[in-house]
């Protein structure tokens, strides 16, 4: 290219950033018209040199090596310069992330995502099982649209489909990043965000199993044993598949140790925490009932999370239709759109919009009468939808 020359650096981005003394950066004004950049992805030491540099600089809660890559290169952007980066989802939502998107959002105008559909398909000889997006920012105020833009991988890319949004149906009032690639998923974001209610207002909260299997192998057993563990197996679709003969452990024994790890035996919504590769499903919840077992104390182990009421007890109508919920396709698709990560978290459950326990309660109803779920959830939703649709149009 006629005029362009280059010079390659072998420096640590975030200490060159940080101290300015010779090199990528020469002078503390020193300022950038582009950054483009495929940063690594790594959790970085709370005890590593480049910690204490990111301290220093006020980068306090970017943990990964490739947020606190992208909040150095806002800062060293001209005004109206632009960066565009390839990173994984995950910072777009969630808890983990806020602090940084509210720094990067106030500075930055989000123009275009490119979303990777799949988690293996971009960098597939890479070994990478992640979902991840091409984001292009520039130093202003935010644009009043955002373009968002779809493959599957690399290998279809000049197939993408692209579409405008208006930037509020991407960055939420939390500064969340959701990111719809149709109109369908417009829809979705809309009928779900208008639920009105979250877990704690409905009076329940969430927790994670507190067994970690490979600490406690001493009090937990196969075949026999004196309480059910359940594990991420053991749950599937409305489903409590138990004891499996999978070579893994289905009881904890009666003992000192494991006293303090058990939960009492009650009804609860139990939610696998990670999906398998490509699953079809982000979200997969089954009610466990308390007649299920005959005990009074049960194992949950960390794989798994579950919903419960502080102070007493979901009935079962609640328990059986808030799985049939979280089950159901539209709410599968809401967080897909909305989240990125390959967990499925404590803190993205709490934030998750639901209908009010009256409809929770009748799909709940329906299903131990014998219902079909499904049929019985998306009757149930679409009615909730419309409700909330008729109240809105009517204030």
């Amino acid at each position: 290219m006629p005029g362009f020359s280059f010079t390659i650096h072998e420096e640590d981005f975030i200490e060159s950033w940080a101290v300015r003394s010779g090199g990528l950066f020469p002078a503390r004004s020193c300022r950038y018209d582009l950054v483009v950049a495929n940063p690594p992805y790594f959790k970085i030491r709370a005890d590593s040199r480049i910690a204490s540099v990111a301290r220093a600089f006020g980068a306090q809660g970017r943990t990964n090596i490739y947020s606190l890559m992208m909040a150095a290169a806002a800062h060293l952007l001209n005004a109206e310069g632009e960066m565009v980066f390839i990173v994984p989802r995950s910072f777009c939502n969630g808890f983990y992330f806020a602090r940084f998107r509210r720094q990067l959002l106030g500075s930055l105008s989000l123009e275009r995502a490119h979303v990777f559909a799949s988690r293996r398909a971009a960098f597939r000889a890479d070994d990478v099982l992640q979902e991840n997006v091409i984001v292009w920012l520039a130093k202003r105020s935010q644009s009043e649209f955002v373009v968002v833009s779809s493959s599957e991988g690399v290998a279809d890319l000049a197939k993408a489909h692209s579409k405008s949004f208006v930037s509020t149906d991407v960055i939420s009032d939390r500064l969340a990043i959701q990111l719809p690639t149709s109109d369908s998923d417009k829809a979705v974001l809309r009928k779900v965000g208008a639920w009105p209610h979250r877990l704690r207002s409905l009076g329940l909260e969430i927790s994670t199993g507190p067994i970690v299997a490979y600490r406690s192998t001493e009090w937990l057993e196969q075949d026999r044993g004196d309480y059910p563990l359940l594990l991420l197996d053991n749950v599937r679709l409305m489903q409590i598949d138990w004891p499996r003969k999978n070579g893994k452990p289905q009881y904890v024994r009666r003992c000192t140790a494991a006293e303090r790890w058990l939960v009492p035996n009650a009804n609860y919504v139990l939610l696998r925490r990670f999906s398998a590769k490509e699953d079809p499903r982000r979200l997969q919840a089954a009610a466990l009932l308390t007649k299920q077992f005959e005990t009074d104390w049960l194992g949950l182990e960390n794989h798994l999370n579950f919903i419960h009421r502080p102070g007493g007890e979901l009935s079962e109508d609640e328990a059986l239709g808030l799985a049939a919920v979280l089950n159901s396709g539209l709410l599968d698709s809401y967080f897909r759109i909305i989240n990125g990560n390959t967990q499925v978290n404590a803190t993205d459950i709490r934030t998750l919009p639901l209908p009010s326990l009256h409809v929770i309660g009748g799909v709940g109803s329906a299903v131990r009468g014998g219902a079909d779920w499904q049929a019985t959830v998306n009757e149930g939703l679409a009615r909730a939808c419309g409700k909330i649709t008729r109240e809105a149009s009517s204030v």
